[in-house]
């Protein structure tokens, strides 16, 4: 089965690792298996039946291509899974100050709405970055509310 692993991972060579990426290459390693062990249930040996597997799978390349056009898109310039994690931890952060700081809360949580909106939308967001930007955004429009209320009350008890 080494060859099969060695095929995945030449497919798979181009991206980063990701929790998702170990999936989809676990995925594909187990149906080249199963293939396999159908072949050879089949009348195949072994070594021909992970090859006729592997041929009927697709070419290498075009599967790479594939896979690194979904994952960058021609004119994605976006960096990988690590800065949209760090994006989550950001936004959160700014969340949060929204909520606590006074006046300046405001601007923190409009900073923080619009980067956790920006990373919930990134495809290449981890899914715990995509939570913790969701998680955010509603802590941003809660520090938000808090911070206009604030204003309003601060404007209305020096206007009396």
């Amino acid at each position: 089965m080494r060859e099969i692993d060695m095929y995945v991972d030449s497919i798979y060579s181009d991206l980063e690792d990701s929790p998702e990426v170990a999936e989809l290459k676990e995925e594909m390693r187990n149906h080249l298996i199963e293939a396999s062990k159908t072949l050879q249930q089949q009348g195949y040996s072994e070594k021909d039946s992970i090859r006729v597997a592997i041929e009927r799978f697709g070419d290498e390349d075009s599967l790479r291509k594939g896979l690194n056009n979904l994952y960058h898109p021609p004119g994605d310039d976006s960096e990988s899974p690590a800065p949209a994690r760090n994006n989550g931890i950001v936004a959160l952060i700014l969340s949060a100050l929204s909520i606590v700081v006074p006046l300046l809360g405001l601007i923190f949580g409009v900073i923080g709405f619009l980067i956790s909106r920006r990373n919930a939308k990134n495809r290449k967001a981890t899914p715990g970055s995509v939570r913790m930007s969701s998680i955010a955004l509603v802590i941003s429009i809660v520090g938000i509310v808090i911070q206009l209320l604030e204003i309003i009350g601060t404007i209305s008890f020096y206007s009396n």
